[in-house]
């Protein structure tokens, strides 16, 4: 998992992940190349994780961007230079769409979308739609507030939401389905986490039918 605070946040999704994804048992390991305030152009000058990506066997590299630090046009450029480093390296990439916030508002969340997919339909690389995901519980839950005190990391829901919707992804399951709770995450309770499941799979559905008709 290669990104920010953003991933870090809560405790970290690497290790709830790597539960869902079936642990020790399926022989899953999930493991982090995080730095604070990173953006994909951080990652991109990173020999750490260039060296990670060259001595690594990796199935899948998960990459996860920070536009309101950089610039559209930086995301862009950066993803789809990342993504062919994963590739090289006998990997697949799958781009977690993040969110927007407070502190660097110049960017709409709609605009965060639509730079994702433009990257994913570009690239031809899986998208795991996190901030489709914000937008719609905004929309339709807004009483659920996905964001911590400081109104730009994620609350346990936000966390919640993306690890669901990650996992579902890489699954290519039914979030509506998926009632496992990792431990970091027991106190969600059971009637949210099920409404951000339902949540979660009307943004993948829709993010599916939307590639299809292209």
């Amino acid at each position: 998992m290669v990104g920010n605070s953003f991933t870090f946040w809560n405790g970290g999704l690497w290790f709830p992940l790597q539960d869902m994804l079936g642990g020790n048992e399926e022989g899953v390991v999930v493991r982090p190349s995080v730095q604070g305030g990173a953006s994909l152009a951080t990652h991109a000058a990173r020999r750490r994780l260039g060296r990670q990506l060259d001595e690594g066997d990796y199935d899948l590299v998960i990459l996860q961007g920070d536009i309101p630090e950089s610039t559209v046009e930086a995301f862009e450029q950066n993803a789809a230079a990342l993504i062919a480093r994963v590739r090289d390296a006998g990997a697949v990439p799958l781009l977690f769409m993040a969110w927007d916030y407070e502190r660097l508002g110049w960017l709409s969340l709609q605009d965060i979308v639509a730079a994702h997919r433009r990257v994913a339909d570009a690239s031809g690389v899986q998208l795991a739609p996190v901030g489709s995901a914000f937008l719609r519980v905004r929309d339709r839950r807004p009483d659920l507030d996905l964001y911590d005190e400081d109104r730009e990391h994620p609350s346990l829901l936000g966390s919640y939401l993306a690890l669901v919707i990650l996992h579902a992804t890489i699954m290519g399951s039914d979030p509506r389905a998926n009632e496992s709770m990792p431990r970091a995450f027991r106190r969600v309770d059971s009637v949210t986490a099920k409404d951000l499941r339902q949540i979660a799979w009307t943004v993948m559905r829709d993010e599916r039918e939307r590639r299809l008709q292209q």
